[in-house]
């Protein structure tokens, strides 16, 4: 249970000694401190045909081998390039075209195609090896055995050998050859073949299989669970392999082939997407890449270096979701070659994937370094300084200040948080923290986030900056681009002083025939609660509820569900008879949405009411279920009021007393403008998705049912911790059967009052 520090002078003056000694993180740029690099784009767009995959060739130091798409007739060809890939040299001769396996599959002689792109690497000696597969002709053709095929530089056919051994491996699905002087391997999410020039089978390494003892800590090792990214030859026959978990932590580890363990094991950083590795044998040091940094490791997996981060280059402008939306780019292969140059290529994250932007990175040493620095610490003085606290750092946030920054050169931004990681991160602490500074005026921040905070705290007090009275006209042009009702609702006494980026809203996902008789806004709890039992009466097999959790852990999610119905009347309420019955009536409704033989646990059961935090792009991805058998509907009103609520999830305020409101409103809106993708609370969040590809009469009337539930939304939460938790803990116990509803009602008034009068 949380509790309320009532601050004294000891506490205030205890507070104000860890704020001197803890205070806030800053979040210094690494590229500024760190490598800089002149970048420079490779004319991937100039090619004739679209570039899906590029590879060192391993025999002229310098060159690379390319796989370029013919869209229209769906076949790749492999070019040379050198370093500037200006001019494209065409493999001709028996390699001079490949086709993906749909063309092969409708070709009736055709008897070997690749996948649905070619895998394939070369050899020390420039020979190319190309993975195919048999067709087994049928009525259902098959692509079954795999064979690698071996070509001269030239396109000459060299050799063709099967895929020889016994594998353990299920559905091994390879996605990467990768050839040595002695060794191939073939990659695959699963596992890793290790095969002989041959073709034949020398082992695997399998998931979790894999145990030894490691000799120094007398410790069992085993290769992390995870599906496999990426791997690459190292030196001695060791493998580096790069991993991502189901819970999003990213691994990287050595594999030694010849003990069959793995030697050592690093986890990446928390938000690393992984996607890619490779290794500069030269330098012996691994890189790992990810859509907006290389981080570096040596060869023992201890960290080297943050190599470069995209953010701070034009790259990172196509790397950033926020900004692009579906049009994102994502990190493909990457590459240091000979002299020192990082080659960089980002692919598409729609089929077929192909690589539309690639960037060339020189690294800057010596006088160009320092005429660099001269010149960033010159054009750092001349920028305006916003300081800007959040609770912890994340990529989103950090891409974000990275765009702004670009696209306002005359802005730096100095990111600060209070914890480095959300593992570190208290709600309780943090809003002491902002709390005491707020009251002592003790600020160190233009700009800073509101959630996990007691706005309404806050707001009461008028601590914050009004956008009307500091930014008028940037008030007037920007509230355009929400929800009316949104700005309504943010506009307290004719002022707003929290600019918010997302919301969350609860909805609920009913089945169309249960709910033909409701409004999508316009009812209650006892309304739902009403229909469900005339359907059990009818059907009494039916299940009624679910709240995205097993009954036997649900109540939780239930109380969350249900709490925004009851709570703001219960405290506007000051009659002790309305209040009273208010009270019961949400007790009613946690024992109704509860009950056993009416609470759902799917996949097996189809409830009725499906009640959730609304997620735009869940919604989306489930768009045909609103339009077979399924409606939308908004949180059920204030039980007194018919208010609806909502929760600012992301939220902005400037400090009242900065000198940079201007400039600080500014970025506000631009943190607001790329909240998320699909932002429900903007309107052109609506327009652009009716004009999505396949859109159907049932898909527009689902979609404008979400704009109309979330242009309801009235009232702003901003109910903290105290009252839900006091709430949460008397309830359970009477949902529990620890305490009657009588016990429960006056235990609940009582915390409620104490709230009210402290």
């Amino acid at each position: 249970m949380r509790y309320t520090i009532r601050v004294t002078k000891l506490v205030l003056f205890c507070l104000m000694l860890t704020l001197l000694l803890v205070g806030c993180r800053s979040e210094d740029n690494p590229d500024t401190l760190g490598n800089l690099y002149e970048e420079k784009e490779i004319p991937v767009d100039s090619f004739v045909h679209s570039l899906y995959s590029v590879k060192p060739d391993k025999a002229v130091s310098g060159r690379f081998l390319l796989a370029l798409y013919n869209e229209e007739v769906r076949t790749f060809q492999l070019a040379y390039a050198d370093a500037s890939f200006a001019k494209l040299d065409y493999v001709e001769n028996d390699l001079h075209s490949i086709t993906d396996y749909r063309n092969v599959l409708e070709q009736p002689k055709a008897e070997y195609g690749v996948g649905d792109h070619p895998i394939f690497d070369t050899d020390p000696q420039g020979s190319i090896y190309l993975l195919e597969y048999r067709i087994e002709r049928g009525d259902q053709p098959l692509m079954n055995s795999r064979f690698v095929f071996i070509y001269d530089k030239t396109g000459h056919f060299k050799d063709r050998m099967p895929v020889k051994g016994t594998s353990a491996l299920q559905n091994f699905t390879p996605f990467k050859l990768e050839v040595s002087k002695d060794k191939m391997i073939l990659v695959g999410n699963n596992g890793i073949q290790i095969l002989d020039l041959g073709g034949s089978l020398l082992s695997e390494v399998r998931l979790g299989s894999t145990k030894a003892l490691n000799a120094h800590r007398g410790e069992e090792l085993t290769l992390p669970s995870g599906t496999i990214v990426d791997a690459v030859w190292m030196d001695n026959g060791t493998l580096a392999v790069l991993q991502q978990s189901s819970g999003g932590g990213a691994t990287l580890s050595a594999y030694r082939l010849d003990l069959k363990q793995t030697s050592w094991s690093t986890s990446l950083p928390e938000g690393f997407f992984i996607r890619g590795v490779f290794y500069d044998s030269a330098a012996r040091i691994l890189y790992a890449g990810s859509p907006d940094r290389i981080l570096s490791h040596d060869t023992s997996g201890g960290f080297v270096e943050e190599t470069i981060r995209f953010d701070s280059y034009q790259s990172g402008s196509y790397t950033a979701a926020f900004l692009q939306g579906d049009e994102t780019l994502e990190l493909g292969p990457f590459f240091l070659t000979g002299n020192k140059e990082w080659k960089a290529f980002f692919r598409t994250t729609q089929a077929p994937r192909l690589i539309s932007k690639g960037y060339s990175y020189r690294q800057l040493t010596g006088k160009e370094r320092t005429q660099r620095l001269a010149a960033i610490e010159s054009e750092e003085k001349e920028k305006k300084v916003l300081q800007v606290l959040v609770p912890f750092p994340d990529n989103a946030i950090k891409q974000k200040v990275a765009a702004y920054e670009k696209q306002h050169r005359d802005i730096k931004v100095e990111l600060s948080y209070f914890r480095e990681s959300d593992q570190d991160f208290n709600t309780e602490d943090y809003k002491q923290f902002i709390s005491l500074q707020l009251f002592t005026g003790k600020r160190k921040w233009d700009l800073m986030a509101t959630q996990f905070l007691p706005y309404k705290n806050y707001l009461d007090k008028d601590l914050f900056a009004d956008v009307v009275e500091a930014a008028p006209s940037l008030w007037e042009r920007e509230k355009q681009a929400f929800l009316p009702n949104i700005v309504k609702a943010i506009t307290r006494g004719g002022k707003v002083s929290i600019i918010p980026s997302r919301i969350s809203m609860i909805t609920v996902m009913a089945d169309r025939t249960a709910a033909e008789s409701l409004s999508p806004t316009n009812y209650k709890w006892a309304d739902l609660a009403r229909l469900g039992q005339e359907f059990k009466t009818r059907n009494p097999a039916v299940k009624l509820w679910y709240m995205n959790a097993k009954r036997k852990d649900s109540f939780v999610n239930r109380y969350q569900m249900t709490i925004d119905g009851f709570s703001q009347d219960m405290l506007d309420t000051r009659e002790k008879e309305n209040q009273t019955a208010l009270i019961s009536q949400f007790l009613d409704v946690i024992k109704t949405t509860g009950r056993e033989g009416d609470y759902a646990d799917p996949p097996q059961d189809k409830p009725l009411f499906i009640v959730d935090y609304f997620f735009m792009q869940d919604f989306l991805i489930n768009l045909d279920l609103y339009t077979d058998g399924k409606v939308l509907l908004g949180e059920p009103a204030m039980e007194r009021s018919g208010r609806h609520s909502f929760l600012i999830q992301e939220g902005y305020a400037v400090n009242k007393t900065s000198d940079r409101q201007q400039e600080a409103f500014e970025l506000a809106f631009f943190l607001s403008r790329y909240g998320e993708q699909n932002n429900i609370i903007r309107q052109d969040t609506y327009e652009n998705l009716l004009k999505m590809e396949g859109m159907t009469p049932e898909k527009e009337a689902a979609i404008m049912e979400v704009r109309n539930i979330t242009g309801s939304l009235d009232t702003l939460n901003y109910l903290d911790h105290r009252v839900t938790d006091a709430i949460l803990y008397t309830a359970e116990q009477y949902d529990s059967g620890m305490i009657d509803k009588d016990a429960a009602i006056q235990t609940i008034q009582e915390k409620l009052w104490l709230y009210l009068h402290e």
